[in-house]
Formats: structure tokens, C-alpha cells, sequence
């Protein structure tokens, strides 16, 4: 899957920025109605306490969510380096280069062919099917590869426009909710609505974080550790090796074909 990356390095920090700030306005009108609330407190009466409660789990809230964004934050990932690596892997540096040889790993890509006839020339003909299959695996799982890598990095980056789309919500609705505060009816109902409004975002965050966990957990995974079996799959690389004639007629570096011309390849 070679091309442009879906979110360039750039792209992304400017996304992971826009993010921290709409964190800080959320914070910000989330302070407003607190303090919309605290200066009513002297016309609340007996339901003075109830508001404070009211605050309390807020808060809590709160600095929950704050503590699961600081972490998520100092950790974003790296999707554009995912991508990079994924293109690697199927296009020119790897796939492609490998993709070329093994087109060319044919007898009609030979010349040698036409002039040597023979047992010997049989045999050195002959690894070119093997050959060419290694090479063909090589490319094979090059490409899945490739397809893992460009998933996750889309997933990553799936998550953050995610939590921003969510954090954006949350702003209009606190901002709404501060506005309500500033008058004196309205600032607990507001109170009331914005911890609505912070266990609804709250949700979000937190199922598009699994969402994500389980992606890497199942699908990601599973296909990881199907490519590190393969890895260890003999049938392209006999012995672990790249294919070679082992043909007793040329193992040693001589010739003998069947007619009066035995010789030997010196180095």
C-alpha cells in the first residue's frame, strides 16, 4: 500500500495540539461554572450541602479524566512512522525491489540457456522455480506486513480525531452550561447538566480507547504473530537457506553432462 500518509508528521501534532487546547477551555468553563455555582451558595439554604456534594463528584470526575488524557497525551503514537515503515516494506526499499527480481527469475531471462544444454544446464535452470518462489514470499509477506502496519496507524489516528470530536462537544455544551450558571436559578442546573456533560465524554474517550485495545489486542495481534510463524516457514528457504543448485553435478564446481567435456570452474 504505497502513497501518501493519511496524516502527515505535522498534521498529526498540529491534531494532538488542538486537542490539548480545547482540554484547557473544557477546564476553563468547567471552572466558570464552579464558581457560578459556589456564588449562589448563600441562597441555596439547606440545599447548600447537596451543591457542594454535587461539585465534589464533578470534580472527581474530573481529575479522573484529566489523569487518563495526561497519560494518553505523553503517549500519542506514531502513525506517520507506521506508514513510512509500511510503505518500505511494499514499495521500492523492499516489496518492489524484490517484486522486480522475481519477475526476472525466469529461464527466458537466462542467455546462458541458449548455448548450455545438458544435465548441469538442466540443474542450474532448475532453481530458478524455487528461486523465484522464495522471492515471491519474500514479496507475499512484504505486503501483509505493510497491511498491519498502515491498520494501526490508522487506528491511532482513528482514536485522536475521535477524542477531539468529543472534547469539541464537550466545549459547546459547558460553554452553554457556564452561560446558564451566570444566572442565579440557573447555576446548579447547569452544574447538574455539565456533570451529564463530563460522564458522557467521559464514556467516549474510554470506549475509543477500547476500541482501540481491541483492534491491537485481536486483529493486530493476530496477524503479528500469524507473520512471525511464517517467518519460520522452511518450504520457500530449504534449511533456512536461499535456494541454490546442490545438484551433484555442480556442487563441486565441475561439469559432467553426460559427454566427452569434463571441466571444472575456477576462481
Amino acid at each position: 500500500m504505497v502513497g501518501a500518509a493519511p496524516m502527515s508528521d505535522p498534521d498529526f501534532r498540529d491534531l494532538l495540539h488542538k486537542v490539548e487546547r480545547k482540554l484547557e477551555e473544557a477546564d476553563r468553563k468547567g471552572r466558570e461554572i464552579f464558581a457560578e455555582v459556589a456564588r449562589v451558595y448563600p441562597f441555596l439554604g439547606p440545599f447548600k450541602d447537596d451543591a457542594e456534594a454535587l461539585l465534589a463528584k464533578i470534580k472527581k470526575l474530573w481529575d479522573g479524566f484529566w489523569t487518563e488524557m495526561v497519560q494518553l497525551v505523553t503517549s500519542p503514537g506514531v502513525p506517520w512512522t507506521l506508514w513510512a515503515h509500511g510503505n518500505d516494506w511494499s514499495g521500492p526499499p523492499i516489496g518492489g525491489t524484490v517484486s522486480k527480481q522475481a519477475g526476472r527469475a525466469t529461464a527466458n531471462a537466462l542467455g546462458i540457456d541458449n548455448y548450455w544444454h545438458g544435465q548441469a544446464a538442466d540443474a542450474y535452470k532448475d532453481t530458478l522455480g524455487p528461486q523465484k518462489e522464495a522471492l515471491t514470499w519474500i514479496k507475499t509477506v512484504s505486503d501483509e506486513i505493510d497491511d498491519i502496519l498502515t491498520k494501526v496507524a490508522v487506528a491511532i489516528i482513528t482514536l485522536w480525531v475521535t477524542v477531539l470530536g468529543l472534547i469539541v462537544t464537550l466545549v459547546i455544551e459547558l460553554t452553554a452550561e457556564a452561560v446558564a450558571a451566570g444566572t442565579l436559578v440557573g447555576a446548579v442546573p447547569a452544574a447538574i447538566a455539565s456533570l451529564a456533560s463530563w460522564t458522557k465524554v467521559i464514556a467516549g474517550v474510554s470506549l475509543a480507547i477500547g476500541v482501540l485495545w481491541a483492534f491491537l489486542g485481536g486483529t493486530a495481534l493476530a496477524s503479528f504473530k500469524d507473520l512471525r510463524q511464517r517467518l519460520y516457514d522452511s518450504v520457500p528457504f530449504p534449511e533456512g537457506r536461499w535456494p541454490k543448485a546442490t545438484s551433484e553435478y555442480t556442487s563441486d564446481g565441475s561439469i559432467t553432462d553426460g559427454d566427452t567435456t569434463a571441466w571444472r570452474l575456477t576462481t
